[in-house]
């Protein structure tokens, strides 16, 4: 079981290299946990963008291809990169970059970080 009081500190194991905010939220978009640089993003904005863009995608998903659900989303912005990755049933762990970290390594990141979460969050009704 994953404890409130360790939560910042495992979304903050993949800060840095680039990578300046890390945020988990509900499917709803509720804030559960963040860390990172407030001065480069805000992070209860970016929650609730992420969560809504995220629903908006298992939606299209789910009518293109319901075998297979969403796992992982990148979103390129105007001022950086946003990379969204589910974490267990009710949840999405979301990692924000400024540009300097390349695509494919905010992927690896968050996604390694959602399944590190998933066991845990698993066990949590939202």
């Amino acid at each position: 079981m994953l404890r409130a009081k360790v939560l910042p500190e495992v979304l903050s194991q993949i800060i840095g290299d680039g990578i300046e905010a890390t945020m988990l939220m509900t499917l709803d978009g509720a804030l559960m946990g963040s860390v990172g640089d407030v001065d480069v993003v805000d992070h209860k904005v970016v929650g609730a963008i992420a969560s809504h863009t995220w629903g908006e995608y298992v939606h299209s998903a789910k009518e293109f291809n319901a075998a297979h659900a969403l796992q992982t989303l990148l979103v390129e912005l105007e001022n950086g990169r946003l990379a969204m990755a589910a974490a267990g049933k009710g949840f999405v762990v979301c990692a924000y970059s400024s540009g300097e970290a390349e695509p494919g390594f905010i992927k690896a990141k968050v996604e390694a970080l959602s399944s590190y979460l998933s066991t845990s969050l698993d066990q949590i009704s939202v």
